[in-house]
C-alpha cells in the first residue's frame, strides 16, 4: 500500500522528500505520513505531533486534500 500511495504522489506531484530529519515531527491538517523504520515497517501517522528517531526512521508525508482537475469539453452522441 505505501508503494502504491509514494508511487502515486511522485505522479501527481505531491512528494515532500526535502524532508528534515527532527527528532519532533508535525503532521498538518489535509496530510498523512508514513514513519519507515530502516526502509521497513511503514506506520500511518496523522495529523499531529508524533516522535522519530532522525537516524533510523523516515517519514513520508502526503497531501491528501482534494484537488481540481480541468477536463477538456467532450461531445458523445447516445442512442436515446
Amino acid at each position: 500500500m505505501l508503494k502504491n500511495t509514494v508511487r502515486l504522489s511522485k505522479i501527481v506531484g505531491f512528494n515532500n522528500s526535502e524532508q528534515k530529519r527532527s527528532f519532533l515531527t508535525i503532521v498538518n491538517q489535509g496530510f498523512e505520513a508514513y514513519r519507515t523504520t530502516l526502509g521497513r515497517n511503514p506506520v500511518h501517522l496523522k495529523p499531529g505531533l508524533s516522535l522519530s528517531l532522525p537516524v533510523i526512521h523516515h517519514v513520508q508525508k502526503i497531501d491528501i486534500r482534494e484537488a481540481g482537475m480541468g477536463v477538456d469539453k467532450i461531445s458523445a452522441f447516445t442512442n436515446d
